[in-house]
């Protein structure tokens, strides 16, 4: 997966390999190579050059990541150039319909919500499996679940939409 991430105020560019429990993260030329097991979701144990980190992450609805391991943590925001625009566009709306779209590309788990259901700024909505980490969306306002474009089990993209809120 290739992605654009912005540490701080700077932008890199990121790409991800998984294979098995080897995990390839590349930020521009650099390479890590790194082993990550998912303790429990959002906590990984992640051995890197010899040593065991314990890391948590804690995902947002728009993107938007805490990373923390020992006395350390950071932000990061995960893009995905092709969406980057109409996601933040569609977010940033607070009249009218506002979609939900997938930060990341990933599985559909479980929906918590249906169709024509009242939902409370907050509440959770869908569950999305990437990495393996499961991340509850969350919805970005009050209002009437309009439509529910995904289904339990199907394959998303990063930027897509997956339910629209009036």
């Amino acid at each position: 997966m290739k992605f654009e991430a912005y540490f701080g105020e700077q932008l890199f560019p990121v790409e991800v390999k998984e294979d098995g429990e080897r995990v390839f993260l590349q930020v521009e030329s650099v390479v890590y190579e790194s082993q990550a097991v998912e303790l429990a979701p959002g906590r990984y144990s992640i051995v890197h050059d010899r040593k065991v980190y314990d890391v948590v992450v804690e995902a947002s609805n728009d993107g938007q990541f805490q990373v923390q391991w020992r006395d350390r943590r950071i932000s990061l925001e995960l893009l995905d150039p092709r969406k980057l625009k109409s996601m933040r566009h569609r977010h940033a709306e607070s009249d009218g319909e506002v979609a939900v779209c997938s930060p990341m590309p990933g599985k559909i788990v479980r929906l918590l919500v249906s169709e024509e259901e009242h939902v409370e700024r907050g509440q959770g909505l869908i569950v999305v499996e990437a990495m393996k980490m499961q991340n509850e969306l969350k919805a970005p306002r009050e209002g009437i679940l309009k439509s529910i474009k995904v289904a339990e089990g199907k394959t998303v993209n990063a930027g897509e939409e997956l339910m629209v809120i009036g």
